[in-house]
């Protein structure tokens, strides 16, 4: 697949609005994206004197250097630089928490790690309660200047049992910190946890400890936010002692975003005109080239929440609430994910964050280890909302880099974009379900069991049995017919039933699909994982090179109290097609969401997919498939 700018194409980006955003900065080229007269491209010029372009850098945290100090200072999660960065052994290099500095937020220089094992070196090793067991990581740092002092907070994602772990679990992650002279130490550690692995019974089984974040709010409280998608993210105040060590009561423990939304993780917290906003992402962060992660974002007067989004739906939701901010757009960057977010000397906002090349996700020689390059987009402020890049998503073309100064002139504008729209109505391809039964245009691709669909008052009902959860090797309940040529799009609105009792409830989805056959499709689907629902944005291929996925998902917006609507636009391009999901709680107010490539020809069929557990049923308003009208 060859990249393409969305921009050029004049696919998203409409001139209705503008978002007055960072201006032009002089700073010199590097390897790598780099900067050409004041402007840089993705990805960023991240770079070290020993071994060149460095390919990844997940997990970006950054901290400003205080007024004598005119870096930034950048440190990313542990693990390799580059591909050819390999040991003796043959194994990846591995850093423990890579740092880097800048001068303009845009060219990043490698000054060293912030742990290390060689007694050949000045850097301090962790002390032994806090060095993860082997196979283990230190993930998502997070610095921070508290008073005097320099801190720098980190994952250990397999505790040892010195420090709260488990003999012979492998999951005990807990939150550690070190303390250090200045932004890049040198660091010392503290002995154990800040906050411990918080475990549930005797079975391994326990909550994410992972992704610290810090933030003071407005009255000079501090406070950490920590967690994934088993247990959601929690927050816990955050107190320092005299002598500079700290405390996390668990006492003061916050539910901050409900669990099991697919890693909500990654937690991000900023003020702006008095609110405080919550970015957080969800799902896969590393699945290659099926990666679907996305940021989303609410908001609250409070910094413990609850976070609500656009929409007005919790974080903490059963119909889990998060407005995407940040979502893959049809270019080659997908994944954009776990981001910071920063402003320029001029005041200016801008995010950090990672992301996939579509193209070359993996570090060559070891198919199924993602790389997450370092990616720099302008962050606005529509009607109170944050958008990255006038909400078109990762750039993929030279953008305007950030100010280096306090009275910078600024100029640069971005169009707003906006959501899609549907044209004229084609009736060939629409249907209502208000006749007594179906149009012979329909075909079932595994129908239901005999009366397992039926309509009534203007719906579709499709009733579930034991086996309408698929393996990989079948397909769920489909209801097809054929596309219409050129570009279109689709809608649904739908909802389940589900019984009153009954094992886990899991797994059952109902909506949209295009497909070309049982191994290639698209899917957006309302979703229940667990005790929760969402709307999920789905891509299959098969085949695909040996170890590579064949499936990566991303969300969209929250579902609806009852019925949920979805819309996907398709978009055909010369050697392939794009998919823009969307979705709404009332069928007036949309969220436009996440894009998948893909290429399921002129020949693709288009209709219902469901699947779910017994005694539940999916039910169906309408499709209409019209023009795509924007």
């Amino acid at each position: 697949m060859q990249p393409t700018n969305l921009g050029s194409r004049g696919l998203w980006v409409i001139g209705l609005a503008a978002l007055t955003l960072a201006a032009s900065s002089a700073a010199r080229a590097q390897e790598g994206g780099g900067t050409d007269g004041g402007t840089y491209t993705n990805p960023l010029p991240v770079v070290s004197a020993e071994v060149g372009q460095v390919e990844s850098c997940p997990d970006p945290e950054v901290l400003e250097g205080d007024d004598g100090d005119p870096h930034w200072y950048l440190y990313c999660t542990t693990g390799p630089l580059r591909a050819d960065e390999v040991t003796d052994s043959g194994g990846l290099g591995w850093h423990q928490i890579p740092m880097f500095r800048s001068l303009d937020l845009v060219n990043w220089e490698y000054v060293g790690d912030a742990f290390d094992n060689d007694p050949a070196t000045a850097t301090a090793p962790l002390p032994p309660p806090l060095e993860p067991k082997s196979g283990s990581d230190l993930w998502a740092p997070e610095p921070q200047r508290i008073g005097d002092r320099f801190y720098l907070f980190f994952a250990v994602t397999n505790t040892t049992e010195e420090a709260g772990g488990r003999p012979g679990c492998n999951g005990d992650s807990s939150i550690g910190y070190a303390v250090g002279e200045g932004p890049l130490g040198p660091w010392q550690a503290a002995e154990m946890p800040l906050i411990a692995p918080r475990l549930l019974g005797e079975d391994c089984d326990g909550y994410w400890t992972i992704d610290p974040e810090v933030f003071e709010d407005a009255d000079g409280r501090l406070h950490i936010f920590y967690g994934g998608a088993s247990g959601g993210i929690e927050g816990r105040e955050l107190l320092v002692a005299e002598d500079g060590s700290l405390t996390a009561p668990v006492s003061t423990a916050t539910a901050i975003t409900v669990g099991n939304r697919w890693s909500f993780e990654g937690a991000e917290v900023v003020q702006f005109e008095g609110l405080y906003y919550l970015f957080a992402s969800a799902t896969n962060c590393c699945n290659g080239p099926q990666t679907g992660y996305t940021v989303l974002v609410g908001r609250s007067p409070s910094p413990t929440g609850p976070f609500i989004d656009r929409q007005g739906a919790s974080m903490l939701g059963p119909a889990v609430g998060g407005t995407p901010v940040l979502a893959q757009n049809g270019n080659r960057w997908i994944g954009p994910g776990h981001n910071v977010v920063v402003r320029d000397r001029a005041g200016q906002w801008w995010t950090l964050y990672h992301a996939v090349d579509e193209d070359d996700p993996y570090f060559a020689g070891f198919v199924g280890f993602t790389k997450r390059p370092l990616l720099l987009d302008a962050l606005g402020w529509v009607d109170g909302w944050p958008v990255v890049n006038g909400g078109a998503g990762p750039s993929d073309s030279p953008q305007p880099a950030p100010a280096l100064y306090q009275d910078q002139e600024i100029g640069s504008e971005r169009a707003l974009v906006l959501a899609d729209e549907p044209g004229a109505l084609l009736p060939l391809f629409s249907d209502e379900f208000e006749g007594p039964a179906l149009s012979d245009r329909w075909t079932w691709l595994r129908p239901p069991a005999a009366g397992g669909a039926s309509l009534a008052g203007g719906i579709l009902r499709i009733e579930m049995r034991a086996d309408d959860l698929p393996d990989e090797e079948d397909p769920p309940l489909q209801l097809l017919q054929g596309a219409p040529e050129g570009d279109f799009l689709i809608e649904t609105r739908v909802r389940f039933e589900v019984p009153d009792e009954g094992c886990c409830l899991h797994g059952q989805k109902a909506g949209l699909v295009v497909q070309s056959d049982e191994s290639n499709d698209v899917k957006l689907v309302l979703i229940r994982v667990h005790e929760t629902w969402h709307t999920e944005f789905a891509r299959e291929m098969g085949p695909v090179p040996e170890e590579y996925p064949r499936y990566g998902n991303s969300v969209i917006g929250p579902p609806g109290d009852e019925w949920t609507w979805l819309r996907i636009a398709v978009r055909r391009l010369a050697d392939e097609e794009r998919y823009t999901a969307s979705t709404s709680r009332d069928g007036t107010t949309w969220v436009r969401g996440s894009t998948w490539t893909h290429a399921l020809g002129d020949h693709a069929r288009i209709g219902l997919v469901a699947m779910g557990e017994e005694g539940s049923a999916a039910e169906f308003d309408h499709v209409r498939v019209s023009e795509l009208g924007r």
